[in-house]
Formats: structure tokens, sequence, C-alpha cells
């Protein structure tokens, strides 16, 4: 019983750990990326 629980626990949970996962990813992006973001407005 108790395999059969971690596994629904993990199937139910896996969507909101890709997206978590997803928005770390494009957050770590963007941070790394800020400097040139902010820059763009001068090189117009």
């Amino acid at each position: 019983m108790k395999k059969s629980r971690f596994k629904d626990f993990i199937y139910n949970s896996s969507d909101i750990l890709v997206v978590i996962a997803i928005i770390a990813v494009a957050c770590l992006i963007i941070l790394w990326r800020l400097g040139i973001i902010m820059d763009y407005p001068n090189t117009l």
C-alpha cells in the first residue's frame, strides 16, 4: 500500500514540479541577461 501512495504522490505532483522547473530556468536566464535587457533602449 505504501508504494502506491508514493507513486500517486509523484504522479499528482509531477506537473507542478515541471512548471516550477520551467519558471526557475526562465528566471535564471532573465537574471543572467538582465544587463543586456536593460541596455536595449540605449541601442535604439
